[in-house]
Order: C-alpha cells, then sequence, then structure tokens
C-alpha cells in the first residue's frame, strides 16, 4: 500500500507531559556524564521492611554493597575483601547474598557483621531463582548444564553450609539439600510461589517439538501439562485460589493478550481481569498481597509504564505518592511483607529514574540518592508518541525526541535508534543514548517495527520472524519523517545494537540512498551464522529448532536467506558504516561483524571498528563504553 498524501504523526499523549520545570544550564555534557556507570544499583527490602540494600558506585567499575537501616536511617557501606560487590537478595531479615566476580556468592549477617562464601566456582553457571520463605535459611538456584563436571538442574541449597572437599577438590553441590523434580524435557522457565516453592515450569518437548507449561498444586502432587501455548500466551502468577493462575492470553474477541483467570482443573479460561486495548499484557508484572495472596494492581506498559490497581488502599497508596511527585510516572516497585514501606522509582523521559522510600505510617517520602548526579543540571528534551503506517497498511507506534533548536532555525539531523531483540520494544521514558544524541543536536527516532512485543497480534507476533518486513517498517517511518518538515531530510543515520545493528546495516544494504552512514554494535548479519550458533548449543534446542522452522534451511531456503542477510549485499553499501562487536560475545559472534568490515573494507568503503577484547553481548567495562560513544560521536559529527 502507498503512503497517503499526509504524513500520519500523533504527538505525546498529554498525560506523559511533565508538569515540572528542568532547572539548570544548558552546557555540554561530557560524553562521560551520560555513560558513566549509575551511582547506585536497584534498591530491595528486606522482608520486615527495616533494612533496604543497594550497591552504590565507588570508582572505576568497583561497587560497594550499602546497607540501610530505616528505622535509624543509618547506613553503612562495605566490600567484600576489597572487591567489588553486589546485593542480590535477602535471605531473611539478617541474612543478605552478596556476589563479586572474584569471590562469587556469600552470605553476609548484619548482626555478625561478616560474610561466608557459599559458591566460589558457580558464580558463572548458578542462577539464584529466590528465598524459600516456607523454609527458613534455605535459597533455591538452578545450577546450569554448561558445567558438564557436576548435575545440572533446580535444587534447594543451604548457603550457610561451607562446601565440602574430597581429595582436596571441593564438592560444588555438597550444600544442596534437595534436588527439585521438574517434569520431563529440556528446561526453560520455572516459577516460584510466594513462598518460594517451584509449581510452575516452562519445558521444551523435544520429541514433539512444543513448548509446554506444566504446573503443579504442592510439591508433593503430580505435574499437570497446561493447555496454554507458551509461544502465545505468558504465565503471570498464581491466584489465592487452588487450582487457578494468572495467563496473559487472547480471548476470542481482542486483538491482544489480556490477563484472565485460568482454571487448571477444568483446563480452560475463565474470568477476563483486565485489558488494556492496543497493548498485550503478556510483560505485565502483577502485585499481590502476601498475607491472602490476593491480587493487588497489574504493572504493564501501553505507550509507557502503567499502573492499574485493584485494590483501593494500594490505589489511596499511588494517589498520596504522586501527591508528592508530580508530573512524573511514580511505580511502586517494591514494598515490605506488611505493605507499610515502599520503594518508588519516578520516571519521567527528561530525567533519570529516581528512587525513593514512602513511609505509608508517616506519609513521608525519603530520597535515594540520585544516580547521575552529573546529570542534574542538564537540560533534557522530551519524547514524543508517534504513529506511522507501513506499506502494507499497519499502524505502528514509535518515538521521536527532537534536539533544542538552534538559533539559525535549522532543522535537525536525524538519527534513527533501532531497538534490538526484535521481541521487546521501546518504550517513553528516560533513554540514556537518546538524550545523548538530542543534547548533541541529532534528532532520534525509535521505530517499534512489527514484532516489537506489547502489542496487537498483528503488530507483535503475526510476523514476528519476518526480518525484511522489519527493516520495511523502519524505512516506512523513516521516509515519513523525512517529509514531515521536522527534521533535516537530507541528513538522516541509522544505528542500533545486536538486532538493531542487523537492521543498521539492513538499511544501508537494501535502502543504499536512505541514510548517510551507520552504526552497527554487536550486530547480526548472516542468518545461516545465527542458526549454526544456534545449533551449536546442545542445551537449548528448542530455540535452534524454531529458527529453523520459523526461517528454514539455507540448502531449502537460499533466495529467503539472501533475502533478510545483509553480509550478502554489500557491493550495495556505499556509505561510511562504525562497527564494534565484544570479542566473547555468544549470542551474536563478532566474526560476522569482522566478516563485514572486510567485505566492506575491500570494496572501499569508510569503516571504523571498534573490537574490546574483554567484552560480551554488551559492554560492561566503563573505559570500553566511553570509548565506543565517543568514537560514534566523532562518526556521526564526521558524517552526518
Amino acid at each position: 500500500m502507498l503512503y497517503n498524501s499526509r504524513p500520519i504523526i500523533i504527538l505525546l499523549l498529554c498525560s506523559f507531559i511533565p508538569l515540572f520545570a528542568v532547572t539548570g544550564v544548558a552546557a555540554e555534557p561530557k560524553v562521560k556524564d551520560f555513560f558513566a556507570k549509575p551511582l547506585i544499583g536497584n534498591p530491595f527490602f528486606s522482608d520486615d521492611g527495616k533494612h533496604l540494600a543497594y550497591s552504590m558506585h565507588k570508582e572505576n567499575d568497583d561497587y560497594a554493597v550499602v546497607l540501610l537501616n530505616l528505622d535509624t536511617m543509618e547506613s553503612k557501606s562495605f566490600m567484600l575483601a576489597g572487591k567489588s560487590s553486589h546485593p542480590i537478595l535477602w535471605l531473611d531479615n539478617d541474612r543478605l547474598i552478596l556476589f563479586s566476580v572474584q569471590n562469587g556468592y556469600s552470605l553476609y549477617s548484619i548482626k555478625e557483621g561478616k560474610s561466608k562464601v557459599f559458591n566460589r566456582k558457580e558464580s558463572w553457571s548458578m542462577r539464584i531463582l529466590g528465598a524459600r520463605r516456607d523454609q527458613p535459611g534455605i535459597l533455591n538456584v538452578w545450577f546450569s548444564p554448561h558445567d558438564r563436571n557436576n548435575r545440572s538442574g533446580v535444587a534447594a541449597i543451604r548457603p550457610e553450609r561451607s562446601l565440602k572437599k574430597l581429595h582436596g577438590i571441593v564438592e560444588e553441590r555438597s550444600n544442596v539439600k534437595e534436588w527439585i523434580e521438574l517434569p520431563s524435557g529440556e528446561p526453560h522457565q520455572v516459577y516460584p510461589d510466594k513462598l518460594g516453592r517451584i509449581r510452575g515450569a516452562i519445558m521444551y518437548n523435544k520429541g514433539d517439538n512444543r513448548l509446554e507449561f506444566h504446573y503443579r498444586k504442592n510439591e508433593d502432587s503430580p505435574w499437570t501439562r497446561l493447555e496454554v501455548d507458551p509461544l502465545l500466551d505468558s504465565f503471570l502468577g498464581y491466584s489465592e485460589d487452588d487450582g487457578v493462575v494468572y495467563i496473559s492470553h487472547q480471548g476470542d474477541d481482542e486483538n491482544a493478550n489480556s490477563i484472565y483467570r485460568y482454571e487448571v482443573a477444568h483446563q480452560r479460561y475463565g474470568e477476563k481481569v483486565f485489558g488494556a486495548p492496543g497493548f498485550s499484557l503478556d510483560g505485565a508484572h502483577l502485585a499481590r498481597d502476601y498475607k491472602t495472596g490476593k491480587l493487588q494492581g497489574i504493572y504493564y506498559h501501553n505507550d509507557g509504564p502503567a499502573t492499574h490497581w485493584i485494590d483501593p488502599e494500594m490505589q489511596q497508596v499511588q494517589e498520596r505518592i504522586d501527591a508528592k511527585l508530580p508530573g512524573r510516572i511514580n511505580r511502586i516497585i517494591e514494598a515490605d511483607l506488611l505493605d507499610t514501606r515502599f520503594i518508588v522509582a519516578a520516571l519521567v523521559d527528561r530525567l533519570p529514574t529516581r528512587y525513593y522510600v514512602y513511609f505509608k505510617d508517616k506519609d513521608q517520602l525519603a530520597a535515594l540518592p540520585e544516580r547521575f548526579p552529573q546529570l542534574k543540571n542538564v537540560l533534557m528534551r522530551p519524547m514524543q508518541v508517534i504513529h506511522f503506517q507501513s506499506r502494507d497498511g499497519l499502524r505502528l507506534p514509535g518515538y521521536l525526541t527532537l534536539p533544542a533548536k538552534t538559533s539559525q532555525g535549522k532543522k535537525p539531523p536525524l538519527v534513527v535508534l533501532a531497538h534490538g531483540g526484535p521481541w521487546v520494544r521501546d518504550s517513553w521514558g528516560y533513554n540514556t543514548e537518546v538524550q545523548f544524541l538530542a543534547n548533541r543536536g541529532y534528532a532520534v527516532f525509535q521505530p517499534n517495527y512489527r514484532g516489537s512485543s506489547g502489542y496487537t497480534y498483528d503488530i507483535s507476533t503475526k510476523d514476528e520472524f519476518d526480518f525484511r518486513a522489519m527493516h520495511d517498517d523502519v524505512t516506512d517511518g523513516v521516509k515519513l519523517l523525512k517529509r514531515s518538515n521536522l527534521i533535516d531530510p537530507d541528513r538522516v543515520a541509522i544505528m542500533g545494537a545486536s538486532f538493531g545493528g542487523y537492521l543498521a546495516i539492513a538499511g544501508a544494504a537494501f535502502e543504499p540512498d536512505l541514510y548517510r552512514c551507520a552504526v552497527t554494535i554487536v550486530g547480526v548479519f548472516d542468518w545461516k551464522h545465527v542458526i549454526g550458533q544456534r545449533r551449536a548449543n546442545r542445551f537449548d534446542r528448542f530455540n535452534y529448532d524454531i529458527l529453523k522452522e520459523r526461517l528454514g534451511s539455507e540448502e531449502d531456503q537460499k533466495a529467503a536467506f539472501d533475502r533478510i542477510s545483509p553480509l550478502r549485499h554489500t557491493e550495495n553499501i556505499k556509505i561510511p558504516v562504525y562497527i564494534s562487536a565484544g570479542e566473547e560475545d555468544g549470542t551474536a559472534s563478532s566474526l560476522q561483524s569482522k566478516k563485514l568490515a572486510k567485505k566492506l573494507k575491500s570494496q572501499g568503503n569508510r569503516v571504523k571498528t571498534f573490537f574490546p577484547d574483554t567484552e560480551g553481548h554488551g559492554y560492561f567495562k566503563t573505559k570500553n563504553r566511553l570509548r565506543l560513544y565517543t568514537e560514534i560521536e566523532a562518526f556521526l559529527k564526521k558524517h552526518l
């Protein structure tokens, strides 16, 4: 379908316009001001709400643990053996699980003021699932199958128990209390209830090539496979009623997933609990009363973060918080077990997220340290919600951030910032890359192309493996903006990471006259190579099988693979390209990026590369992130 003659642009919904003014001077911050590590990490309560734990950035890439006594408001910070340390979760009201790259997992006691390592080697292959509230001192963990010398699977462990040695060798599973039986198949996810009991699991049935959801009433009950398709529907939580769970599901008269009660005994969907027209709730999170198990509210995304409260008392708490923090979206991200103290994340598009503690009995807020204090006086730019129409008539969402107007009145150049995934989405709110680019004078377009999660079936699911159509959607949005009179149509660049890196190079290869330059970070460019990487992982057959099913094999579908793989069309790329990838990337091998760079250089293209040797699929080290964005800034300034 051809475009309408007039561009379709719907600007920001009024409910997202901040009601306050950001004060300060319009000074240009440095790259390190934007991309330094945040001063504090995510905070969380002990169950009784008396203590708060979070990590605090010290220097270089080191973090200390901060413990805040909320009764006295006194705090202390420390590092385990002088090494960077992070709090993970509370085992109980006194003991905290900590993690250090050098020391692995440790158990720290507030009363004793000391810690004990309980799993050193397994820090790279053990995932903590949560504490068992029905069994004090017990922790659920998932041992990775990649450790071939030890048993893998879900287990309950005693972290206070030191690991034993046999013939001088540490027995890595000697603190296991019991192994938790899962249904047959390849495990992909498990779901603990409020007590920490594993009562739900997603398994891949290799024989039938089917992803399955299993449920049990308690740990002594047999597993029951539910008539639920985990590819379309998502498990959200347990009801207070036995035999009922909450599932996101698309009803017969709906175009997106809503939240339903699912009755296990009858294998059927029951009452619809909540829906948001035009938006899928497959990524929603439920707030529940710990004492009763009743559903209190639903956290979800429409154009931005949203909350729907069912419990009137929680709605009242929300209103009190909103009155104290006007002009922001205030999300209650955690509460103590008695719902008397709450951690609030205050969200807005022009400021980094700020954390507060709300004391219900006193009706008071206490602010935690700012995460990026160096940006406090930087004038940020508002993010607008827009919609555009694809060539086949699909109405797609996106976000547009415009820089401050110049004294000359010139239209700004545009940077298309394509998200990765592709089965994730961009959302309204503060985005470091967006504000950095806007600060440097660029308009920024974030298209939520088809396959992006959280929208209707036609947007998010119907064509979720049509990678070329996703590229076409980005192209259609860019062409719309070029006609909008909001940007300079002759100065457009495209940039992205992971699948966004794929879209950047696809744009350069398949639309050779649309962009002035392209930036790709940890990108994927050859789907035959990607399928080969998935095949090599013998512990994740599902992701290999589904790629094979949806994309086919190159032997049978060579034309289709050629159509979606920009690495095979480098002769069409005429613009400068910046390429970066981590040498230790196990998700998108750096070999793809190096092959792209080699081919482009052999053609005489202008290519700039950066391949940090100790990074994976995303850059952890500050020095590498600062180099990356310093080089991107110079690259865009030169070519755009």
